[in-house]
C-alpha cells in the first residue's frame, strides 16, 4: 500500500509477515483523517459488522507511521512501514438495505417466480 492509498482511507490489513493473524473475518483497519478505525467483519461473507476507534496517529512519514493508544493505562506505541499493509478489497457480496443478497435476485426469474399450485406441474417449487 502507498502512502496516498493510506490517506485516503482505502481499508487495510496488516501483512501476516509481520505476526497480525489474516483471515476471512480477521478485521481491517482504515484512516479516517485524524485516527485508526478498525472495521470487525463477518466471517462469513467480510461484511462490516460494526466499525470503531482502534488508536490515534501520531506522525505519517513517506514511507511509515506512527500510532498510540492505550491500554490499561499504559501508551503502547507502534510504527509500521505502509509496505507491511495489504490493500483490501472486498469480493463478497452486495446486500440490499434489508440485508438480502442481491446476488441472489440476480438469479433465473423463472426460478424466483414460479410459484405453482397446479398437482399437473412437475416443477420443483
Amino acid at each position: 500500500m502507498t502512502k496516498q492509498e493510506f490517506v485516503s482511507g482505502k481499508p487495510f490489513r496488516v501483512a501476516s509477515s509481520t505476526g497480525y493473524q489474516n483471515y476471512k473475518g480477521s478485521s481491517t483497519f482504515f484512516y479516517d483523517g485524524s485516527c485508526m478505525m478498525r472495521q470487525t467483519r463477518s466471517s462469513v461473507d467480510e461484511r462490516i459488522l460494526y466499525s470503531d476507534y482502534h488508536m490515534n496517529i501520531k506522525t505519517i512519514g513517506d514511507k511509515w507511521f506512527s500510532g498510540f493508544t492505550y491500554v490499561m493505562n499504559k501508551k503502547v506505541q507502534i510504527r509500521l512501514k505502509f509496505e507491511q499493509l495489504v490493500e483490501f478489497v472486498d469480493q463478497g457480496p452486495q446486500y440490499d438495505g434489508a440485508g438480502f443478497s442481491i446476488k441472489d435476485r440476480e438469479q433465473d426469474p423463472e426460478l424466483q417466480s414460479h410459484h405453482c399450485d397446479d398437482p399437473s406441474c412437475n416443477c420443483s417449487i
